[in-house]
């Protein structure tokens, strides 16, 4: 496990089941306002319908829809703007099969767009993560937009549910067998919010190493929330984190957190409304020493509240990685973990 990780782990399973804050002086971090927007981000991305989506990209993957899409392998070089959903998949819908768990395609159903596909979609078993296809919830549509591009590929997702659009993005990917970006924009949603997300990732490939570049813009409006990171140099063998800039406003309170990492040592500041808050210092994967201004303790709802800020490129990456997943066979992608 990477630094990065550790450190969020450890401050917040230190402050796990603590009360509720109480007030905070002018000037300092309203740690109560900074969980609860966490808390309604993360409800959010835990709707059934986002759950039901997420669980889709292994089901699909392995399906002969998912098998017919990945015997269109990009050559090594520029990624040609071929299609990349073939011609005989186009208006097709695909519903959920058992024994074994599959998608299969469904003749009966005409309603797929024409330069994509149509998969249905089912509950979720809680326990094994598992859809249930007797419990049909919505569908997901995935249509080719790359069709007119000089290079590269672009493709839409939308996802309706008792015809409302609860998730749409698009997808773009370009580059050759050196360095390549993979980018989506769009927007999640459940009855009482919406996440916005603007979200890039590049990688640069050597002889030695293949490092990563993730560049996120995340906001939820009507909560007041808005993120924007920048996160460098992961290596992609050991998930360690060169440097993260993330910018967070919460409310009327700015917050910045840099932070630096060997893959050894970690050195991060937090600032509230450009005054230093907190400093963060790690090496050897102990304990981290977390401590404010004044080199004193932070209270529990504090640690909370920074234990989320600093694990936020990892919420980053993991919604990146929901949303690569079911269009990831397309794409040709190895699916993030």
């Amino acid at each position: 496990m990477n630094t990065r990780r550790i450190i969020a782990i450890s401050l917040i399973t230190t402050v796990m089941g603590c009360g509720a804050s109480t007030d905070v002086d002018p000037g300092t971090l309203d740690a109560t306002a900074v969980n609860a927007r966490f808390a309604e981000m993360d409800e959010v991305l835990g709707s059934a319908l986002w759950q039901s989506f997420a669980a889709l990209g292994a089901v699909f993957a392995e399906s002969p829809t998912g098998a017919a899409l990945l015997e269109r392998p990009t050559a090594p070089g520029a990624i040609a703007a071929t299609p990349r959903i073939p011609t005989p998949l186009r208006g097709t819908t695909y519903v959920l099969a058992t024994d074994p768990l599959r998608y299969v395609p469904d003749l009966t159903r005409t309603d797929a767009p024409a330069t994509g596909v149509r998969i249905v979609l089912y509950a979720v078993n809680p326990i094994t993560g598992v859809p249930v296809p007797d419990s049909e919830i919505g569908y997901a549509d995935l249509t080719d937009e790359g069709d007119a591009l000089p290079s590269g590929i672009a493709l839409r997702l939308q996802i309706v549910s008792e015809h409302t659009t609860w998730v749409e993005y698009a997808v773009t990917m370009d580059g050759d067998e050196f360095s390549g970006n993979v980018g989506a924009m769009g927007f999640v949603s459940n009855p009482d919010a919406r996440v916005e997300f603007d979200i890039s990732a590049s990688n640069l490939r050597t002889d030695t190493a293949v490092t990563m570049d993730l560049d996120f813009d995340i906001a939820v409006p009507v909560h007041e929330f808005w993120a924007v990171a920048a996160v460098r140099n992961v290596d992609a063998e050991s998930g360690n984190t060169g440097a993260v800039d993330l910018d967070l406003t919460v409310g009327q309170t700015n917050i910045g957190f840099d932070a630096a990492s060997t893959g050894k040592t970690v050195d991060a500041e937090v600032t509230v409304d450009n005054q230093l808050f907190a400093t963060i210092a790690a090496s050897g994967g102990g304990e981290p020493e977390v401590r404010d201004a004044d080199g004193e303790a932070l209270s529990q709802d504090e640690m909370r509240a920074l234990g989320h800020i600093m694990s936020f490129n990892d919420t980053a990456f993991r919604v990146f990685g929901d949303l690569m997943r079911p269009v990831g066979p397309i794409l040709g992608l190895e699916m993030l973990p």
